[in-house]
């Protein structure tokens, strides 16, 4: 989950879920969950990384173990946990994955293997119609990834629907970067208090502290407090007021980057439904940061403002197709890879549903550009584009086709030791899923 942004997305969102019920097709299909289940899922898969690294990074060597990867051949295995009693407001979710990946480099030379684990506890009680209140903390060992410059789209809401539907790359075992190895750990913390039937204030608190382990990187630390209201005066449109204010910290070698950001933003959201199973949401919104910097070595501090803008639409065009567009322009932080604040823009398009009960399809395509805030010239162009095909041969087995295309330049950027500024992916991949539940039904 490297390269992310100064924001936490949601602890759920960087798990496997657990598949979807009966009206997404055979697999997974088996009812509405009970209170109480827990299930598991299995994946192995194969297949090719066509990969292009830029003419002035160094090839992989026994001296250098966190080079790129080349070119080669790819075998992958995940499990993932999931166990959940209650619902809604009140519920304990636990949540665990953890994968193994051989990775083929340089002829000549060790394959690398790639080892991750994530682990997550999940809370939520209510209190009356009223209020409530969340907790989550997690933890996860993982090697080095492309897409955190799209992590800035977790601060978009949805568009009538909840945050965890705004689609967010995955961060694939698989897809690795360098071998090079994090621990990440995060905190989360919230509560909200409904004043009317219309009104809601909410709070909430995230941490997230990731740091190298055994090779070159920036230890970060990020801490971030966020206060909405909410009015929503029909049951299909609300404005939210925001307020969100970050502080992070980039330690390296001889010095600290300590960075402040306050965001002030205005959302109108709103939902159209169509028909059953057949709706329309938007949520459109905009504000301003403040940037801080302090000094470091020969810098000075420094001051910024900078424009925010936001934008989802969702159109779910039949109970088993939906489509969403999501857009953002905010500051980023490439938390453990360098200590520049960007100015960003990021694009984001989705569609996934089901063709036939055994058939289903996914796709997602991205981009997004961020300009240095302190630095004269630097910038980063990331693309990418994922999609999916998954084939159910039973309720507990499918088949997996999937191809990711990935490209990311760094432009005058002082980044830690071994990252490439320039890389290239094409990747395909071929396996077989399983999900088997061991207590309660889905």
């Amino acid at each position: 989950m490297l390269l992310l942004t100064g924001s936490v997305s949601p602890a759920d969102a960087q798990f496997v879920q657990g598949p979807p019920g009966a009206a997404r097709g055979i697999f997974g299909s088996g009812g509405s969950a009970s209170s109480s289940h827990l299930g598991v899922t299995f994946d192995v898969e194969g297949g090719y990384d066509d990969n292009a690294i830029g003419e002035t990074d160094a090839p992989p060597s026994p001296t250098q173990p966190f080079a790129p990867f080349q070119s080669g051949y790819v075998t992958a295995a995940t499990a993932a946990m999931r166990f959940q009693k209650g619902r809604v407001e009140r519920y304990v979710l636990a949540l665990g994955s953890g994968s193994v990946t051989q990775q083929q480099i340089a002829s000549g030379l060790p394959s690398y293997r790639i080892v991750r684990g994530e682990g997550s506890l999940q809370a939520a009680t209510g209190q009356g119609r009223r209020s409530g209140a969340t907790m989550a903390v997690g933890a996860s060992y993982e090697p080095t990834y492309l897409f955190g410059a799209f992590r800035t789209l977790d601060r978009n809401p949805g568009a009538g629907s909840p945050v965890e539907e705004i689609p967010i790359p995955t961060e694939d075992p698989s897809l690795a970067l360098t071998e090079q190895r994090w621990l990440a750990s995060r905190a989360s913390g919230g509560a909200h208090y409904n004043w009317t039937s219309r009104q809601r204030l909410s709070a909430q608190y995230d941490g997230l502290w990731v740091e190298p382990i055994a090779g070159p990187g920036y230890e970060s630390r990020t801490n971030s407090a966020t206060v909405q209201h909410g009015w929503s005066p029909s049951a299909s449109a609300g404005l939210d007021l925001v307020y969100r204010y970050d502080a992070t910290a980039q330690v390296f070698e001889g010095g600290e980057q300590p960075l402040s950001l306050q965001t002030a933003e205005a959302r109108v959201r709103y939902l159209h439904p169509l028909s059953p199973g057949r709706s329309v949401s938007w949520m459109l919104g905009g504000g301003a940061v403040q940037v801080r910097g302090g000094a470091v070595g020969d810098q000075p501090s420094f001051e910024d403002y900078s424009p925010t803008a936001s934008g989802t639409l969702r159109f779910d065009f039949a109970r088993t197709w939906g489509m969403s567009f999501s857009v953002r322009r905010d500051v980023t932080i490439l938390n453990g890879l360098s200590a520049e604040p960007f100015a960003s823009d990021a694009v984001l398009m989705s569609i996934d549903g089901t063709v036939a009960r055994r058939l289903s399809l996914a796709a997602s395509a991205g981009y997004s550009r961020g300009l240095a805030l302190r630095a004269v010239d630097g910038d980063f162009d990331i693309t990418l584009v994922n999609a999916q095909m998954r084939y159910g041969l039973g309720t507990h087995v499918a088949l997996l086709v999937r191809y990711s295309y990935d490209d990311q330049q760094l432009r005058d950027v002082t980044v830690s030791t071994s990252f490439p500024s320039q890389y290239g992916r094409s990747s395909i991949r071929v396996g077989v899923t399983m999900w088997l539940p061991l207590y309660g039904t889905f």
